[in-house]
């Protein structure tokens, strides 16, 4: 859990709560949930020690190590030789470079970072064809939940004049924009795919997206809440149909008093 929060604090994840006895299903950032699990802990080891057998201060060492271990270990990695073309002297001719990035990929074809670091070369080096390959091998194994590679990926793309103008192009770029905190960005491709592709399956997600950004981002609540209350008519026990109706409970108010 301590991994999990620094390396994926937005992530959602579904919680059942009890409201009279009925069950009532919403989705909290990673980090309000876990943050929530700490506290209890804490609460534990002040008024409940004596009358629990729980190892409470175990949880909070394994919680806070996980923590430390998740910021850790990304940075005690090695930077490898072929990596450095990123802090590379302004000297270093491009196409050297690339070769020597060729020269690593064929050493470990399966390395992801040689393949990533490849496609930066070629583009820096002005080969568009190797770099696109090179974007289009990376992004069809990078899994989803890694979002932030995901996204390096697709800007790369677009760098090189690779974009794509599907609804499912778009909203993938625009989750990508998302899950990494750049709502400003998210928000203009959420509209795309809200205006260009009205039936679209995923268009309850993108109305709670754009609800969302536009009440906590750009402070706008009355535009949030018509998106908020087409989508929360829905299936009640749908997790998104939930979260609409969670947000509208805190727009609301908010509205009134403005």
């Amino acid at each position: 859990m301590g991994v999990f929060i620094v390396s994926y604090p937005r992530a959602l994840i579904r919680n059942m709560v009890l409201v009279l006895i009925r069950p009532v299903f919403i989705s909290l950032p990673a980090w309000v949930v876990l943050g929530m699990w700490f506290l209890e802990q804490g609460f534990m080891t002040f008024y409940l020690t004596e009358h629990t057998s729980v190892a409470v201060w175990a949880h909070i060492g394994g919680f806070l190590a996980g923590a430390v271990c998740g910021y850790i270990f990304p940075a005690m990695q090695k930077t490898p030789e072929y990596a450095v073309g990123a802090a590379a002297d302004s000297s270093t001719d491009a196409g050297q470079h690339l070769e020597k990035m060729k020269a690593a990929v064929e050493k470990d074809p399966s390395d992801l970072g040689r393949r990533h670091a490849l496609a930066i070369a070629a583009a820096n080096a002005g080969d568009q064809a190797l770099s696109i390959q090179e974007a289009k091998y990376l992004y069809a194994r990078i899994p989803d939940h890694d979002m932030k590679r995901r996204l390096d990926i697709r800007l790369l793309q677009m760098s090189m004049g690779e974009s794509d103008t599907t609804a499912r192009g778009m909203l993938e770029l625009a989750e990508g924009f998302y899950e990494t905190g750049h709502a400003d960005k998210a928000y203009p491709l959420y509209r795309q795919v809200l205006d260009g592709w009205p039936d679209h399956p995923r268009r309850p997600l993108v109305m709670v997206r754009l609800g969302e950004i536009l009440a906590e981002h750009f402070q706008k609540p009355q535009e949030a809440i018509p998106l908020l209350e087409e989508v929360s008519k829905g299936d009640p026990r749908n997790g998104l149909v939930q979260e609409a109706q969670f947000l509208l409970k805190k727009i609301i108010p908010l509205k009134d008093a403005g």
